[in-house]
C-alpha cells in the first residue's frame, strides 16, 4: 500500500525593518528539493567599484603606453654629512723659490719655496702676540719662540703631557702668503708634529728651525731586473754634507704625496746644522716679514 506523506510548506524568512537581519527559515523537515533564498529588500546606495590593475584587453607591444608620472623619492629631512676633508698639499700654496748657484729640478719644487714668516709675535711677555698684525686668535696659549723667524715652534700650544698638541706656524698663515688658511694641531709627544709635519711634510729642521738645503744635481740610474709595478730607473740627487747620490725616488711606480718626502728624510739624518741658504733668503719678503726682521 503507497503511503504520501504530506510536509507543511517552508516557513517565508522574517525581516526586521530596524536592524535588516535575516532570519534563518525554518523547515518542519528536510527539502528534497531546496530553492534558492529570495533577494534582500535592499540595495547599496553607491556601488563598490573596483580598479582594475591591468587592462581589460590585451595591448599590441607596437601600442604606446599612457604617460604616467614619475614616482617621487621621498628623501630625509636630514642633510647627509659632508665627507671628511683632506690635508691640502703643500703644492698648493702660493710661494716664491729660492736663488742657488746650481740648476733647480722642476720636478720637486718644494725643495727651494720660501717660507712666511709667523705673523703671531710677542716682542716683550707683557704683549699679546696679536698685537703687531692683529690676527684671529688660534686657541690654545701663547708658545715664545726662539727668534721672531723662528720657522719651526709652534706659537701656539694646548693640554698636557702625551695630550700636548702644537699649533703649525707655517699651516696656520693665509694661503696669500704661503701657508694653508687653516688650523693644524699635532701631537707633540709622538714626533707627529717633530718628524711626520715639520721635517717630512714642510721640510723645516728640528735642529736648525730652518728649511733643509736642496741636492747640488740629479741623475737618473737604471734598475736591473724591476719588478712587475716597479720604476725601470730610479731619480738620485747629490748631497752636499756626504757627497752620496741619494735615491729620491721609491721603486713602486706610484706618485707620493709629497715628492720631496725622500730627500728630506736624508736631510733629517745627515745635514745637522749645515746649510747652503743664504741667511735671509729662507723667507717671504712681505710686509710681516718686514716688521718682524727689526724686531
Amino acid at each position: 500500500m503507497d503511503v504520501f506523506l504530506c510536509t507543511s510548506p517552508p516557513t517565508p524568512p522574517s525581516y526586521s525593518a530596524s536592524t535588516a537581519v535575516l532570519s534563518p527559515p525554518s523547515f518542519a523537515a528536510a527539502d528534497p528539493f531546496p530553492r534558492p533564498l529570495p533577494p534582500l529588500p535592499f540595495e547599496p546606495e553607491s556601488p563598490v567599484v573596483r580598479a582594475a590593475s591591468r587592462p581589460a584587453c590585451a595591448l599590441s607591444p607596437l601600442t604606446p603606453l599612457p604617460d604616467t608620472p614619475p614616482r617621487r623619492t621621498l628623501r630625509s629631512s636630514r642633510l647627509p654629512a659632508p665627507p671628511p676633508s683632506r690635508s691640502p698639499s703643500p703644492d698648493s700654496a702660493l710661494f716664491t723659490t729660492r736663488t742657488f748657484p746650481f740648476p733647480q729640478s722642476p720636478l720637486f719644487p718644494l725643495l727651494y719655496r720660501r717660507f712666511p714668516v709667523s705673523s703671531f709675535y710677542a716682542p716683550s711677555p707683557a704683549d699679546s702676540p696679536l698685537t703687531l698684525f692683529n690676527p684671529s686668535h688660534p686657541g690654545g696659549c701663547y708658545n715664545p719662540p726662539r727668534s721672531p723667524l723662528d720657522l719651526y715652534t709652534p706659537r701656539f700650544v694646548r693640554g698636557k703631557g702625551p695630550a700636548k698638541h702644537g699649533l703649525c706656524p707655517i699651516c696656520i698663515e693665509p694661503r696669500a702668503r704661503g701657508g694653508a688658511s687653516r688650523r693644524v694641531w699635532l701631537a707633540m709627544k709622538f714626533s707627529a708634529f717633530k718628524s711626520y709635519h715639520m721635517q717630512y711634510y714642510h721640510g723645516i729642521s728640528a735642529t736648525t728651525h730652518r728649511p733643509f738645503s736642496p741636492p747640488l744635481a740629479f741623475r737618473t740610474t737604471p734598475r736591473t731586473n724591476p719588478a712587475k709595478h716597479e720604476r725601470t730607473s730610479i731619480r738620485e740627487a747629490r748631497c752636499h754634507k756626504c757627497a752620496r747620490w741619494v735615491p729620491v725616488e721609491g721603486i713602486k711606480d706610484v706618485q707620493p704625496k709629497v715628492k720631496e718626502l725622500f730627500w728630506w728624510k736624508h736631510a733629517a739624518a745627515c745635514h745637522g746644522t749645515s746649510s747652503l741658504d743664504p741667511p735671509l733668503d729662507v723667507y717671504e719678503h712681505d710686509s710681516v716679514y718686514a716688521v718682524v726682521s727689526q724686531l
